[in-house]
Formats: structure tokens, sequence, C-alpha cells
């Protein structure tokens, strides 16, 4: 089974808990959200745990793996807190609007060996 905290409970977010669940090998774990009634309403409805903050989750010791599905300026946050922790790490685009926190993200990560995944599926897409 592999636990799961989600970062984000809006649109995406939820879309996300919904195919965690579904899943008969992984587990929602946690949710957070700066919007306490968004990730109220996802941990309640998955059964999962309501975190009052990031650090919460990410360095849990029962989860394996963060989701971010948030608001993209904590995209690089999220990513770093998770690689430091050991998480495995799956990341919606963007991970910045600015490249140069982009390159401070993975110079500060480099040399952690997690799983690292940015949700970016429409490269062969012709419509893209």
């Amino acid at each position: 089974m592999i636990n799961i905290a989600l970062m984000g409970a809006g649109r995406i977010g939820k879309m996300h808990a919904e195919i965690i669940t579904a899943h008969p090998e992984a587990n929602l774990q946690y949710v957070y959200d700066v919007n306490k009634e968004f990730s109220s309403q996802v941990a309640k409805k998955h059964n999962a745990e309501l975190v009052n903050s990031p650090e919460e989750a990410i360095n849990s010791d029962t989860i394996n793996a963060i989701l971010i599905a948030s608001a993209t300026p904590t995209h690089t946050q999220f990513i770093t807190m998770g690689a430091k922790a050991g998480k495995a790490v799956f990341c919606e685009k963007p991970i910045d609007l600015d490249i140069n926190k982009v390159n401070e993200c993975m110079e500060a990560i480099n040399g952690i060996d997690i799983p690292l995944q940015i949700g970016f599926n429409r490269r062969f897409d012709n419509s893209h």
C-alpha cells in the first residue's frame, strides 16, 4: 500500500483524490489546503486525515509519497520539502512560472534519490 499526502484540494486536487482512492494499492492518508473548507470536504469524502500544515503531512513517517495539486507558487517549496523528507513526488504542472525558481528547486534537490514526476501529459497530444 502506498500512503499519499495530497497538497491542494481544489479542482485538480479533488480529481486526484478520486483517482487515488479508486486504486486498490493506494491510500489517501492526508489532505492539506490553505482553504480549510476544501481540504475538509476532500478529507471527509475520502476518509483521509485533515492536516493543518504541509509539514505535518510531508514529514509524517506514515506516508510514502506526496501529490502536489496546490497553487503554482507553492510547487517548488513542496517539491523541495518532499524530496528532503525522502518522499516520492508527483507535481502538477508547471513547476513554477519563474525559471530561476525552477532551477533553484532542482539545485536544492540535486543528488536526492527520490522518484519525481511532473504532471505534463500533453507532450504527444496533437491538439496541444
